[in-house]
């Protein structure tokens, strides 16, 4: 307790809370535990802001090099947590997670227009009992931190209803074992990208998923101009594949509204045969700058293997076999096999080719036939 009569929580986020002496005001943590950036541990540095959480947030995440290490200790009982990320970006941001160091999906919320215009993206963590490391890095797009909270009911906080000037149209294309995809965006503001957040088994999976997929017939029906990145598509993780039903729930960022479409069930999930397409690939050293899609034949969607450099950037294309552009996309390498879903309903019956390009290896690319 600080001279002012508030409470100020140690470095770790402890269940329960330890209580000490600190000269700083700061209202005193009822739901949850929060922790301030720059409390963690590793290699970014403290930057002095008046607007900030403490007077100070952490700088200079980028590369997947640049982290920071934040303890939560006292865990009760192992299961799923909500963390939520204070963060700002003056650009798109790529925010890497692993706890206890196993990796965590990317998270890809919407740029904040600064670096001290701090808003909140969450996702679900698996916590052990007792100790736990949470580690906060880059991942080739920047963006400053200001603290981070952990839920420790193992509940995330009810989501907010959707704000006043929200006027959403959206759709969810698809809910299936490989990807979940879909559009949406805000008539009220047709020229910026907003965020979903992407349920499974009821559970948060992906918060603060950015709509950063061009999706130019949804703009030319509503009349929004030149901005069409209305579109999103998340490849589904291996692990919820495993032969049973999975609900798929898609909502308004930060909101309980679904999005048109959703929720709905991905029937019994099996992501064997793309596993060991995989598998094979990654086994077959001839093959280490190739691609494997996965169906193919396909009926719509298909899912995109390959491998690029560690902070590599590349483009993965869709093209007629003329040579025209049907769909791009900006990817980054992660040094590992990594995959993308494309989705090829729109297009008629034919053979397309897929390229991922314009890294610092070798263009790779692909034939799929789609059989509508």
């Amino acid at each position: 307790v600080n001279g002012q009569g508030n409470y100020i929580l140690t470095q770790a986020v402890n269940f329960p809370y330890t209580l000490v002496n600190d000269d700083t005001p700061t209202p005193p943590t009822t739901t949850g535990g929060c922790q301030e950036a720059e409390s963690g541990t590793g290699n970014r540095s403290p930057v002095g802001n008046g607007g900030a959480s403490g007077g100070q947030y952490i700088g200079g995440f980028g590369g997947a090099g640049e982290y920071m290490d934040y303890a939560v200790n006292g865990v009760a009982s192992a299961g799923n947590y909500t963390l939520t990320l204070y963060y700002a970006s003056g650009e798109t941001p790529r925010i890497g997670l692993s706890v206890n160091g196993t990796a965590r999906p990317t998270l890809t919320p919407a740029g904040t227009g600064g670096w001290a215009n701090f808003v909140t993206v969450s996702t679900s963590v698996a916590l052990n009992a007792g100790n736990n490391t949470i580690r906060v890095r880059g991942d080739n797009g920047q963006f400053t931190l200001d603290k981070l909270c952990v839920d420790a009911g193992g509940t995330p906080p009810p989501p907010l209803p959707p704000p006043g000037n929200a006027n959403y149209a959206s759709a969810l294309d698809e809910g299936s074992c490989q990807s979940v995809s879909g559009w949406a965006f805000n008539r009220n503001a047709p020229g910026q990208p907003i965020v979903v957040d992407i349920y499974l088994n009821g559970q948060l999976v992906q918060g603060g998923y950015a709509t950063t997929v061009s999706w130019p017939d949804v703009a030319s029906v509503y009349g929004t101009g030149s901005n069409n990145l209305y579109g999103f598509s998340w490849a589904v993780p291996a692990a919820y594949r495993t032969g049973g039903s999975v609900p798929v729930s898609v909502r308004y960022g930060g909101t309980n509204q679904e999005i048109n479409g959703s929720p709905r069930s991905a029937g019994a999930c099996n992501g064997s045969r793309i596993a060991a397409d995989l598998s094979e690939w990654v086994d077959d050293g001839d093959r280490d700058s190739g691609l494997v899609i996965s169906p193919n034949p396909s009926s719509g969607r298909v899912l995109v293997g390959f491998r690029l450099s560690v902070g590599d950037r590349a483009t993965l294309s869709v093209q007629s076999l003329t040579g025209a552009v049907l769909q791009s996309r900006l990817v980054v390498g992660t040094g590992a096999v990594q995959t993308e879903v494309l989705d090829l309903e729109r297009e008629s019956s034919g053979l397309y080719l897929i390229r991922v390009s314009g890294g610092t290896g070798k263009a790779a690319s692909g034939r799929v036939l789609l059989v509508k």
